[in-house]
């Protein structure tokens, strides 16, 4: 099936759309999922997305997917309240791929209003979560959000 995809995804422009979607619900369903209270693992949300990475023929989405992974758990955290180190450091990696994988792929004007919400949305959460992504978003673009 990962074949499949995989061509499918090179091949269409339908077909990579459809697999951003796919890939996208399958992180969701990890932070909220159709029913219940999501488990918030990031292990297995990260492992979609790097699976969706080497499927991809877009850089763009695969921006796209690093980015909404991060957006997700920061709603989780809204959501839930505070989490643990383990799942905020694992935001903060991700966030600081995602923008260097933006700016090497020359996308960062299609995904900046996006990095400085996620800076925003956690002004009030734990752990050292804001500052960690607010020092990590004036490294890459020299001002503080």
């Amino acid at each position: 099936p990962e074949v499949r995809e995989y061509y499918q995804a090179k091949l269409s422009p339908v077909g990579q759309a459809e697999l951003l979607v796919k890939y996208k619900r399958a992180v969701e369903r990890e932070f909220f999922p159709a029913r219940g209270i999501g488990q918030g693992r990031v292990g297995a949300a990260r492992r979609v997305v790097e699976q969706f990475t080497r499927l991809s023929a877009s850089t763009a989405d695969t921006a796209e997917i690093m980015i909404w992974y991060v957006e997700l758990g920061v709603r989780y955290t809204l959501a839930y309240g505070d989490i643990d180190e383990p799942f905020y450091a694992s935001m903060e990696n991700m966030y600081d791929a995602a923008i260097k994988f933006a700016v090497e792929h020359r996308l960062v004007e299609r995904f900046s209003l996006r990095f400085k919400k996620i800076v925003d949305d956690t002004k009030d959460m734990g752990w050292g979560f804001h500052d960690s992504l607010n020092d990590i978003y004036r490294e890459h673009f020299g001002e503080s959000k």
